[in-house]
C-alpha cells in the first residue's frame, strides 16, 4: 500500500504484460473516478470504432446493413 500512495498508480502484470492499473481511491472520490474512468474507456472504445470505420472506407457512413433517408431538396 506504501508503493501505491508513493506512485499513485501501479501496473499489474502477469507473465510480463500488463492486465491492470490500481488507482488510490477514498470514498469521498470513489463514485466521481468510477464515472470518470468508465466514460475515458467508452472514449477509447469510440475512438477504435472510428479509426476502423475510416480505414475500411466507412468514415461518416451508415453502418452495414442500414440505410440513410435524404430529404428533397426544395428548390
Amino acid at each position: 500500500m506504501r508503493k501505491l500512495q508513493e506512485e499513485r498508480e501501479l501496473v499489474l502484470t502477469s507473465k510480463g504484460k500488463p492486465i491492470g492499473l490500481l488507482a488510490p481511491l477514498d470514498e469521498a472520490s470513489f463514485e466521481r473516478t468510477l464515472r470518470v474512468w468508465r466514460q475515458a474507456r467508452g472514449m477509447a472504445a469510440l475512438a477504435e470504432l472510428q479509426q476502423e470505420a475510416k480505414r475500411k472506407g466507412r468514415a461518416g457512413g451508415a453502418p452495414p446493413g442500414t440505410f440513410q433517408v435524404k430529404q428533397r431538396e426544395r428548390g
